[in-house]
């Protein structure tokens, strides 16, 4: 007697934990189809997803979001009466669709999305059920943000500030010669060489003339015979 009960109490609570998951993934899965939540509530005997403008939502999506009680069920072991959504969508695309083939294709492909969703996205999942469990409520802003930001991929969030610092970090330049000191170099290299020419004209000529006595030797015997004394 005492175990069937404590069995009993522990299914509850299983079967009660499997509903919150399953409003939590139909929030997930609402967000990342792009439409708005607007709370998830736990107030009630069940818990709600309420959802802005459900109705206006492309058909996909909403066969999506009524989809993930399956994925859920498969998660947790615990079976979602999801009956009346299912309904809806068969009515839905049986509306729409050229055929019946047709029909269930799109619904498979509808399950197969929300199965995809909520086994890549069962960790935040949990995590949403487990801040509405502990809030009781969660407004859609909220909501979003949480989705969104747990989707949201490394590479593309803000870096670290230290790398930030690295690259930032003013690199040394190389020595670069003074514009000043250029322009001398330049000059005293065109003097050197007009100096050099002329030295060398100079000396050329000098070789090429007939030799002479120096001009301060002739002047000096010019004087020397002007004061001979005649005897």
């Amino acid at each position: 007697m005492r175990r069937s009960f404590l069995g009993s109490l522990f299914n509850r609570k299983r079967d009660a934990k499997a509903r919150q998951f399953h409003a939590c993934a139909q929030a997930v899965c609402a967000v990342l189809l792009g439409a708005q939540v607007r709370r998830l509530d736990l107030q009630g005997t069940e818990p709600v997803c309420e959802i802005d403008g459900f109705d206006e939502l492309p058909l996909f999506s909403k066969l999506v979001v009524w989809s993930v009680g399956r994925p859920v069920t498969a998660k947790t072991g615990s079976p979602i009466d999801d009956d009346a959504a299912l309904k809806q969508a068969a009515a839905l695309v049986a509306s729409v669709a050229p055929s019946r083939a047709e029909a269930d294709k799109l619904r498979r492909l509808a399950l197969d999305e929300a199965g995809r969703i909520v086994e890549q996205r069962w960790t935040l999942i949990r995590r949403l059920a487990a801040i509405l469990a502990g809030r009781g409520e969660l407004a859609g802003a909220d909501v979003a943000r949480i989705v969104l930001r747990s989707a949201t991929p490394p590479g593309k969030r803000r870096p670290r500030r230290a790398a930030s610092r690295l690259t930032d970090a003013p690199r040394p330049s190389p020595p670069r010669t003074s514009w000043m000191a250029t322009i001398i170099a330049r000059c005293a290299a065109a003097f050197g060489g007009s100096n050099g020419r002329a030295g060398s004209r100079s000396r050329a000529r000098a070789r090429k003339s007939p030799g002479r006595p120096p001009v301060r030797a002739a002047q000096d015997g010019r004087q020397a015979s002007d004061t001979t004394v005649v005897s």
